[in-house]
């Protein structure tokens, strides 16, 4: 999914996705979607690398931010969605699971 100056991987499920994405409607934040995906991105654009403190389920994204040239990768704190990432002189990789 692509938002303006954001890019974002994501596989898995934020749980209270709907609150998140209600307050951040309260806020001004305008929604193409329904998906929790967006919210990300959303809460994302709002509060920085900071808004993966918010996130409650079972996940893992990686995040663009062209404008600023940086790259977010994240997964939840209990792990259960696998990722892996693996850094070269030039090239960043990541998948979820080192099979891959």
């Amino acid at each position: 999914m692509k938002m303006n100056r954001l890019w974002i991987v994501f596989n898995g499920e934020i749980y209270e996705y709907r609150e998140l994405r209600a307050r951040l409607i309260s806020q001004g934040h305008r929604f193409r979607t329904q998906s929790d995906t967006e919210t990300i991105l959303h809460l994302y654009e709002q509060e920085g690398p900071e808004a993966i403190r918010h996130l409650r389920g079972m996940f893992a994204f990686a995040i663009w931010d062209a404008r600023k040239k940086q790259l977010l990768l994240s997964r939840d704190r209990s792990e259960k969605s696998p990722s892996t990432t693996r850094s070269c002189p030039r090239v960043s990789t990541s998948a979820a699971n080192s099979n891959a």
